[in-house]
């Protein structure tokens, strides 16, 4: 290999990572995780832990 030997991109490498990242922006990654891992909490998710009495 090359040292200086770039990545190139192309419509087929670069379409699962749009794919992703658009999923990710409107909200549809987050749902898709929560529907498939039912444990699945996102960080930014501020429900209080539950504490015993």
């Amino acid at each position: 290999m090359v040292k200086k030997q770039q990545m190139r991109w192309n419509r087929w490498t670069v379409q699962p990572f749009l794919d992703i990242r658009v999923a990710f922006l409107d909200g549809t990654l987050e749902r898709s995780f929560c529907q498939i891992y039912s444990n699945f909490r996102a960080a930014n998710d501020v429900r209080p832990a539950s504490t015993a009495v």
